[in-house]
């Protein structure tokens, strides 16, 4: 990467005390009203660093917060000399979703049966039948489904990028840096009718949003590829740094997506070092730990996810 600079340490009050005092450092470098922008995991961490800051006497009013994937999808969109482009919103995902499956509920022959109403066979009658007795219930499972798909679809571009480039029929490797952020291979099966089912329906929601939005409404890894002919790779003043505070839990492909960035925008990374905590605890509490905090069931293996 370049341009980058990663500080690790732990405890956490070590580290935010590290971020902010480069967070005043540049502050008083640049435009009063021009943002500092600070990349947090969630928000109960932005809450603890505002509370801590606070407790020192200072504000952060000049600090622009942001979350991984709006980051990123915020400062590629910022890099791209077209402003009217922009990536698809949730909302317009959701919308565009629900009229496809509104349509599909009430066509003879539907496409999606599984998705819509998860059952067995593709006897679309039957499902008219189970849901024809209250309108309002059928719209509202409608527009559930539509939005549970929404998110799929919006989180598959940060995590399942390679996947839908093969879905749209297109191949572009440019942020998957691991080339690993792909669906694996076997649930390409009619075993598997979820699955199948989504990617016939991404296909036809991508065709239908590039007919309506024309060349302005554009997906993430489009919106990245932008940045090949339209970024300006030596502008007329310094960038402001970037700041990712506690980022412990970043995927391969967010990290594809920050190397990428590091190209326009120095970045530091403010990384907790959890490696001490590991190795001072006795043995039979460092095994008790590791069982307590992990997960249950991991959605990497779940055979939709």
């Amino acid at each position: 990467m370049n341009n980058v600079e990663v500080y690790l340490t732990y405890p956490m009050a070590d580290l935010a005390d590290r971020c902010w005092a480069d967070i005043l450092a540049q502050a008083k470098n640049q435009d009063l009203f021009e943002p500092i922008s600070v990349v947090m995991p969630n928000r109960n961490l932005q809450r603890w660093f505002q509370m801590y800051i606070a407790k020192k006497g200072h504000t952060a009013t000049q600090i622009k917060f942001l979350y991984v994937e709006t980051a990123i999808k915020e400062l590629f969109g910022s890099l791209v000399q077209n402003q009217s482009i922009e990536a698809f919103s949730r909302a317009t995902l959701r919308s565009e979703i629900l009229f496809l499956l509104y349509s599909d509920f009430h066509s003879k022959e539907s496409k999606w049966p599984h998705l819509l109403g998860k059952i067995e066979s593709n006897d679309n009658q039957k499902l008219h039948t189970q849901l024809e007795a209250e309108k309002t219930a059928t719209m509202t499972r409608l527009f559930q489904v539509a939005n549970q798909l929404a998110r799929h679809f919006e989180d598959y571009q940060y995590h399942r990028a390679s996947s839908l480039e093969e879905w749209k029929l297109a191949s572009s490797n440019v942020t998957d840096l691991f080339h690993d952020s792909r669906f694996h291979n076997d649930l390409n099966s009619e075993e598997y009718p979820l699955y199948l089912e989504q990617q016939s329906l991404y296909q036809t929601l991508y065709s239908k949003l590039k007919q309506s939005g024309g060349t302005d409404q554009i997906s993430l890894s489009e919106l990245i590829q932008q940045l090949n002919t339209s970024a300006d790779m030596t502008p007329s003043k310094p960038r402001s740094p970037l700041f990712l505070f506690g980022l412990s839990l970043l995927s391969r492909y967010h990290i594809s997506c920050f190397q990428l960035l590091s190209d326009y925008f120095p970045i530091k990374f403010y990384l907790p070092d959890l490696a001490p905590l590991c190795f001072n605890q006795p043995t039979d509490q460092k095994r008790n730990d590791w069982n307590y905090i992990r997960p249950s069931r991991s959605e990497e293996n779940h055979p939709v996810l």
